[in-house]
């Protein structure tokens, strides 16, 4: 199937709360990602993997059913597909002040995968560090640049081969849950 790759969209207030619990409780028994081959920059930021919570817990099973059930209704409007999704990768980044991600994909080919960055606690506004989510995409014969300005209980979706990353933010933390997922 093949499907535009500029393509992104997001919505605001999903419910986080419940699942930012039980993220948290289920990355007390694990260890954090080595930063030198992740993008993440800063010094009290942190990844952990999560896949294999994705697989045992009964509420992140769910709420994967309910993005998975998101998707599907997206793809049938925007694109006229009936299709099918598998959670490939599942992690959380927990970031505070001057922490970024510098400009990544998460695979290099048009191979029908979607990344998804859910907000499960942002910062305060800060001028100076917006903590903004950026993109670059080629549209129109040429490479454009977008962002946008993540709130708590946000939730985007993109192609995984996007260039992609987050300005440096300011004070507080800054939690996302990130999906990858692969459709046919």
């Amino acid at each position: 199937m093949n499907i535009n790759d500029d393509w992104f969209f997001y919505e605001n207030n999903i419910e986080t709360k419940n699942i930012r619990f039980v993220i948290n409780k289920e990355i007390k028994n694990v260890e954090p990602l080595n930063k030198e081959i992740i993008s993440l920059n800063g010094k009290k930021s942190n990844q952990y993997l999560l896949l294999e919570s994705f697989k045992k817990n009964d509420t992140l099973i769910n709420f994967k059913n309910y993005i998975v059930d998101n998707l599907k209704n997206y793809f049938k409007i925007q694109f006229n597909k009936k299709v099918d999704f598998t959670l490939l990768n599942a992690w959380t980044v927990l970031g505070n002040k001057d922490s970024f991600h510098t400009p990544h994909q998460h695979c290099t080919e048009r191979n029908n995968h979607i990344a998804c960055v859910i907000y499960l606690k942002t910062p305060k506004v800060n001028e100076d560090k917006p903590s903004q989510l950026y993109f670059f995409y080629y549209r129109n014969n040429k490479i454009n640049y977008d962002f946008i300005n993540p709130k708590e209980n946000m939730i985007c979706f993109f192609p995984a081969n996007i260039f992609h990353g987050t300005t440096p933010q300011g004070a507080g933390l800054r939690q996302t849950l990130n999906m990858d997922f692969s459709y046919e």
